[in-house]
Parts: C-alpha cells; structure tokens; sequence
C-alpha cells in the first residue's frame, strides 16, 4: 500500500509509479462526479454554486500547485493530482429528498473542495497559529447553512502518498473520504443512517471504483 512507504513514495522506484495511481484515481473521480452532477441535475437538484458544480483545472493550475508546494509543501501526490485533474467540487444545493430529508446527527455533508487559488488565498491571510494547514472544505454543519465548527483541512508539508483529512468525523485520508462520498453519491454524511434515502441509493449505483 502506497500510503504505508511514508516519504519514501517520492524515491525510486516508487515515485512514478505513485504518481501514476494518483492520476488515474484522480481521472476516475472527475468521472464519478460529473456522472454525479448529471444524475443530481436530472432529478431536480439545485446547485448552489451559479460557476459550476465541478470546474475544471485551468491553465495557472500547474504554476499555483508549485507556489503551494514552495509555501507549505511537499503537497501529498493525490491532493496533487486531485488539483491538476478535477479542479474543484461544489455538491451544496438543495432537494426536497436530500437536503432536507436528515436530522440529529446525519447531515448530508455534500462533497466540497475549494479552488486552488482559494486554498492559497486563504493560507496567505491565515494566522500564525493556522499555518502549516490548508482548508479544503467547509464542515458539514456550514455547508447546511448551520452554525458549525473547524473546516475540512490537510496538514502540510506531507512528502506522503495521501494526506489525513482533518476535522471530519471519519478520520479517513483524503482519498478514502472521496470513496466514502461516492458511496453516498456526493453526501458522506449519510453515512452511518440505518436507512438511506432511497434517492442516495440509486445515484451511487455503478460508480467508477478507484
């Protein structure tokens, strides 16, 4: 397993290789989200974000992954390749059978991550006491326009395969999160109800597996 060679990932023989499953796991992620965004647009969901529930790597991309990498890197090769191949996700939105349909514990905690040039933007405004982290995500609570707590973050510099994901109730690195959330078609925070809604369940089928 590439997360268990630690910072030796970036040596021979293991950095290309490292490299290459982080870009096609990235590939299969832009796949299943814009099958997702698909799937939630036909059936009604409507998206907060007006630019777009995906938009895709631009042409700074490459030369704001370096300024990270040269701030607070090394950046972990699947945040790495999830920037220089997804972009960034905006699922917050609101359907009558999603959005509204969780209490207590369980809410929906539709997948966000922040543009690159907002993560950079806020680690440039960020206090002393927040360096060395980069928010990727609000929480579930302020993404259901709640009063919520600490934001989605990765530690940084992190030489490894992939970074843990902070703050989130699961305690999974980023790309087991990514898995977690589309097994909930986008919205890890069903995970754990004992009933789904029977939407979730039918826009998680048949997903790419990565």
């Amino acid at each position: 397993m590439l997360i268990a060679l630690g910072p030796a990932v970036r040596e021979a023989p293991h950095a290309a290789d490292a490299r290459l499953v982080a870009e096609e796991t990235m590939r299969r992620v832009a796949a299943n989200v814009d099958e997702v965004i698909r799937r939630l647009k036909s059936r009604g969901y409507r998206f907060r974000t007006p630019s777009g529930a995906r938009i895709p790597p631009g042409v700074q991309t490459a030369k704001l992954l370096r300024e990270l990498d040269d701030l607070a890197g090394p950046v972990p090769f699947s945040l790495a390749a999830f920037y220089g191949i997804v972009g960034s996700i905006d699922l917050t939105g609101y359907h009558d059978s999603i959005t509204s349909n969780f209490g207590g514990y369980y809410l929906p905690d539709p997948l966000v991550v922040f543009p690159l040039d907002q993560v950079l933007r806020e680690y440039h405004e960020a206090t002393e006491a927040d360096f060395g982290r980069i928010v990727l995500a609000p929480d579930a609570y302020h993404k259901a326009e709640l009063s919520g707590g600490a934001p989605y973050e990765v530690k940084l510099p992190d030489p490894c395969a992939d970074g843990k994901l902070l703050n989130e109730r699961h305690d999974l690195y980023f790309v087991e999160y990514l898995r977690l959330a589309f097994r909930h078609a986008g919205f890890p925070g069903y995970d754990g109800m004992e009933r789904l809604p029977g939407i979730v369940r039918i826009l998680s089928l048949e997903l790419q597996p990565f």
